[in-house]
């Protein structure tokens, strides 16, 4: 079974991008980064699957901002330092001598190297449900939307077209903290919509002493051996519950052979 979560990637890779869009002119999510920024949002993939994210900015040192991406349930809790809007080339490395702090469950958070990333969440597609690529895009103009509370919201509205085809759409607002995005669809079928977000408040997650780079600590770990298993969130273990790769399971021992 694999416990690895893809939302990670996703909103890493946008954060090594622009967020800026070329069509002859070029536009800007507009999107102003301060202390205490955050957003949460809802990723609905082709399957049906669905995953809740949040982005907060808990912290800033000089030009650097630290930002906290995390799954909720707080399975996975990824630290960066960065300048406001992100880095634009993917391949130049982060403050802090190219490392990312890595929380995974409720192991203690670690140091990561950039280049890891990638690899410790291999596999998962689509990466770039977050990503603003640099493609051909045209304006739409502005359209309102609802967001899932009844919050209307203006945006500026972009689509990438090819062949008569659209391939992706996003919806943009300066109002929106970090990344800008509102809505965004992909040509798969999937979609991320903005829950809610906020100007101030942001929890910092990672407060404890990160420990040093072990490659061994993000393989992927398995549930108990000789026993059935079954994922359960959002509850704490029991008696008859074991924690396993961040996981929760409980434990459904096998039946005995005369009780078949």
């Amino acid at each position: 079974m694999k416990l690895i979560t893809l939302f990670l990637t996703m909103i890493f890779l946008a954060l090594l991008n622009s967020s800026t869009c070329k069509r002859g002119d070029t536009y800007t999510t507009g999107s102003k980064w301060r202390d205490g920024a955050w957003t949460r949002y809802r990723i609905t993939y082709p399957d049906g699957k669905i995953e809740d994210v949040s982005l907060s900015i808990t912290g800033k040192e000089g030009s650097n901002y630290e930002v906290e991406i995390s799954t909720l349930g707080r399975r996975y809790v990824i630290s960066i330092k960065t300048p406001e809007g992100g880095i634009i080339e993917r391949n130049e490395p982060f403050i802090g001598q190219g490392q990312v702090i890595l929380k995974k469950g409720g192991k203690q958070a670690m140091y990561v190297p950039v280049v890891r990333l990638e690899e410790i969440f291999e596999g998962y597609a689509p990466y770039n449900a977050f990503e603003i690529p640099e493609l051909s895009m045209k304006g739409y103009g502005r359209e309102m939307l609802s967001l899932p509370d009844g919050t209307e919201i203006e945006t500026e509205h972009f689509k990438h077209i090819s062949k008569g085809k659209t391939l992706e759409e996003i919806w943009v607002s300066p109002k929106v903290p970090i990344l800008g995005i509102v809505k965004r669809t992909l040509k798969d079928g999937t979609s991320i919509m903005l829950v809610d977000y906020g100007g101030k408040g942001a929890m910092k997650l990672i407060e404890e002493e990160v420990l040093p780079y072990d490659p061994t600590a993000f393989e992927e770990e398995k549930p108990p051996e000789g026993e059935t298993t079954e994922v359960i969130e959002g509850k704490e273990p029991e008696e008859s519950e074991v924690i396993s790769g961040g996981m929760l399971y409980k434990i459904i021992k096998p039946k005995l052979e005369e009780e078949k």
